[in-house]
């Protein structure tokens, strides 16, 4: 339970610590279960379906560079990224 623990503690630190690179919190989705071929373009194309997406970022393993299956899409409109999580809320 322990080292279960700890590993989610490293992956908040991780994620907070790539998300410093991101320009703001206002419309920042996070978007998790992210296919290991999804590249960003990918990711920031399929965002972009919903509106105009600023960034798309997935996040990677520090030492082998792997996807981590998880990132962000931050939209330019907050309004837009609640919109999405209303409309897949409502898919579930």
């Amino acid at each position: 339970m322990e080292k279960v623990v700890q590993e989610l503690k490293q992956l908040q630190l991780e994620a907070e610590e790539n998300s410093k690179f991101m320009e703001s919190d206002l419309g920042k989705l996070f978007i998790g279960g992210i296919s290991w071929d999804t590249n960003e373009d990918r990711l920031k194309d399929y965002f972009q379906n919903f509106g105009e997406v600023v960034e798309a970022v997935i996040m990677k393993d520090r030492t082998t560079g792997r996807a981590r299956g998880f990132g962000f899409v931050v939209f330019a409109d907050p309004a837009v990224a609640e919109r999405v999580v209303m409309e897949k809320q409502d898919r579930w």
